[in-house]
């Protein structure tokens, strides 16, 4: 820790001033409680002088719906990628398949063509 504190202070880095709760880690046990602030954004002046109205929120463990919703989607996501696998698997394969068979069928129908109207060269 001692290190990388140091490197902090070499680099002149510091932390971004944030919204959102002060704890961002609780380790769960009801009987010896610990929580601690892990989530930190490091910035350097050059940050700062052309982001100045930048922001950080961090959100509250379990309760925000947002991450809700999007911790929903990202499953949704999984699953729609199985379906889509599943029902046009190889997708591109097939399309390459179909594309060779139609240009079969109208150089056949270009020779029968031909061939009615006394073309055989």
């Amino acid at each position: 820790m001692k290190d990388f504190q140091a490197l902090v202070r070499e680099i002149e880095i510091l932390g971004h001033a944030y919204f959102g709760p002060v704890f961002t880690w609780p380790n769960n046990q009801l009987n010896r409680p610990i929580v601690k602030k892990l989530d930190r954004v490091l910035v350097n002046a050059t940050w700062l002088q052309f982001l100045p109205h930048s922001r950080v929120e961090f959100a509250a463990l379990g309760g925000d719906p947002m991450l809700k919703f999007f911790t929903k989607l990202k499953r949704l996501k999984l699953v729609l990628k199985m379906l889509n696998t599943k029902a046009f698997g190889n997708i591109f394969a097939r399309v390459k398949a179909k594309v060779e068979e139609l240009e079969s069928l109208q150089l056949a129908l270009l020779r029968d063509d031909l061939v009615r109207n006394g073309h055989t060269d």
